[in-house]
């Protein structure tokens, strides 16, 4: 097998990994994977984001029906329970709107007395 051509061939490459369009074709790929993951933590932070914007209005309307529960009908008040419980995600949530319905269950306990 000629070997010759090795020679040639490893001068060309040493002459490429040393020159500047090497430099710059490394820059360029670094660059490429850095705007690659900023994109993607820029997505995952929008959907954080979103996702804490959808709690905050849970907990603001909770907090409504809560406050107000004396004030609103029982009807209205258990249009809102269905409302939030639609979109409620975790456990401590669900029994925070069993609460509200067990004081419409009690105040209706009152009112038929």
């Amino acid at each position: 097998m000629d070997w010759s051509w090795w020679e040639p061939a490893r001068l060309a490459i040493g002459a490429f990994l040393t020159s500047s369009g090497f430099g710059g074709l490394a820059a360029f790929g670094a660059a490429l994977l850095a705007f690659r993951g900023i994109r993607a933590r820029i997505g995952y932070d929008q959907s954080a984001a979103v996702e804490a914007d959808a709690r905050e209005r849970w907990w603001q309307a909770y907090t409504h029906l809560w406050d107000n529960r004396e004030k609103i009908a029982d009807e209205d008040l258990l249009d809102g329970v269905a409302s939030l419980e639609e979109v409620a995600e975790t456990a401590q949530q669900t029994m925070m709107l069993d609460l509200l319905v067990a004081q419409v269950i009690a105040r209706e306990e009152v009112e038929t007395t």
